[in-house]
């Protein structure tokens, strides 16, 4: 259990699927503070979509995307903020994240993220087959549990996981 005083952001890393923007709105309520989805951050910011900008701009140009909307949510405090399921790959986005909030991990296992994600538009899952999404799964587990200060399973319903995730913040 860690204590986090209102001051700290909390950070919600992991997988596609994991649970990041759910949970996130449910917690955020919960706690009493603001909710913010950093793709949605970054779309409105960009005016197009994730998959447009991994379209026309590439993967280099969102994160770069990425990394400056990290930047500027960093500096503010008391939000529960979910990360995009790659923003925890970047060592640059990790320190600004822990220096930040505490930051949370949510696993609720390969199989019930990729239940979740199998009709989704994301670039990773339409230019992947379950078996190539599985090993980036399990290349990523190793960077999100060294980039986090907790990890929370998330396979549990909605209620649970935010009752278990208040118990692990300290609240």
């Amino acid at each position: 259990m860690i204590l986090l005083n209102n001051e700290k952001n909390v950070v919600l890393g992991g997988f596609m699927g994991c649970g990041k923007t759910t949970l996130g709105k449910a917690l955020a309520l919960r706690l009493g503070r603001r909710f913010v989805d950093l793709d949605d951050h970054i779309a409105a910011a960009a005016g197009m979509s994730i998959p447009e900008i991994f379209a026309q701009q590439g993967e280099e140009a969102f994160r770069d995307l990425e990394h400056a909307a990290l930047r500027k949510l960093a500096g503010e405090r008391g939000l529960v903020l979910a990360t995009g399921g790659g923003a925890m790959a970047s060592a640059r986005n990790v320190a600004l994240l822990r220096q930040s909030g505490v930051v949370l991990y949510l696993n609720p296992g390969f199989a019930v993220c990729c239940r979740r994600i199998r009709d989704s538009d994301r670039p990773l899952v339409t230019a992947n087959t379950p078996e190539g999404l599985e090993r980036i799964y399990l290349e990523r587990q190793a960077v999100y549990r060294k980039a986090a200060h907790l990890e929370l399973n998330t396979a549990m319903p909605l209620e649970q996981c935010v009752e278990a995730a208040v118990r692990l913040l300290g609240f």
